[in-house]
């Protein structure tokens, strides 16, 4: 696989980011050493379902460490902040057993499937078709983050009682 330039990478999320409103937006996702690691898209999100239809691209090097389902998360908030969705509509191809895990992972269930519908190394893929409604999904969200944030303060007060103590845990 040859790697694109940086300066590409960019010039590309840039564009698709261009078009913000309160029909769509585009979001580039950096990394922690401030390169892009992938973007996410919601769009046709009008009157009267407001159903969005969301895209997330993630870079093959930046696959499979949580960039995903972080980006997922951020583009389902600001669906539901920025575009007043109710549903959000994803494809995944068949192939692509990460983003299907994920995106059932969040909540997503499958409504339907186009049979045969892309090519690759001389076989052929259904394009999986997700939906969900966002009230589920934030409160998904939100007791995921309530979870993590009780597991953080307990881990703290396991850490000071252990130092109070004047014990250390070895590992």
């Amino acid at each position: 696989m040859e790697k694109v330039p940086d300066k590409t990478i960019d010039q590309m999320f840039h564009t698709w980011s261009d078009e913000d409103d309160d029909r769509r937006f585009g979001r580039t996702t950096f990394g922690p050493d401030g390169h892009p690691v992938g973007h996410i898209i919601a769009k046709d999100c009008t009157a009267p379902d407001h159903n969005a239809t969301m895209t997330i691209l993630i870079g093959p090097y930046y696959q499979n460490h949580g960039y995903g389902s972080l980006a997922m998360k951020l583009g389902i908030k600001l669906a539901a902040e920025q575009l007043g969705a109710k549903t959000i509509t994803l494809k995944a191809w068949s192939f692509n057993l990460r983003a299907r895990h994920m995106y059932e992972s969040l909540g997503f269930k499958e409504t339907g499937r186009a049979e045969h519908a892309v090519e690759r190394d001389g076989h052929w893929f259904d394009e999986m078709v997700y939906e969900a409604p966002v009230s589920m999904l934030l409160e998904r969200i939100a007791a995921e983050e309530s979870a993590r944030a009780e597991g953080e303060k307990l881990e703290e007060q396991r850490f000071e009682a252990e130092r109070q103590s004047g014990r250390t845990t070895r590992r």
